[in-house]
């Protein structure tokens, strides 16, 4: 009987041991989870950063282009107008 105890005790410390090992384990891959997820939110929160500039400087860019666009429909009307009026004071 002192014999199936003892090794009843060994057995139990060699579980308590393992639960132990197990518990220490999970909570370093509950660090490293939570390391993960910081580092996953860092790189979300910079794609999105360099999203949002791009986007900015895109329509930046556009707003600049349609600016050229207009000033050059502008130069074109005022060249068209003049021709116009050289028309209009020949016929006279």
């Amino acid at each position: 009987c002192k014999i199936q105890q003892k090794i009843m005790r060994k057995e139990l410390n060699e579980i308590n041991l393992r639960i132990e090992e197990n518990e220490k384990y999970k909570i370093e891959l509950i660090r490293r989870k939570e390391k993960a997820d910081k580092s996953a939110l860092y790189w979300r929160n910079r794609i999105a950063q360099r999203q949002l500039n791009n986007a900015t400087t895109n329509n930046s860019n556009n707003n600049n282009d349609n600016d050229n666009d207009n000033g050059n429909n502008n130069s074109r009307n005022n060249h068209n107008d003049s021709d116009n009026n050289i028309f209009s004071q020949s016929k006279a």
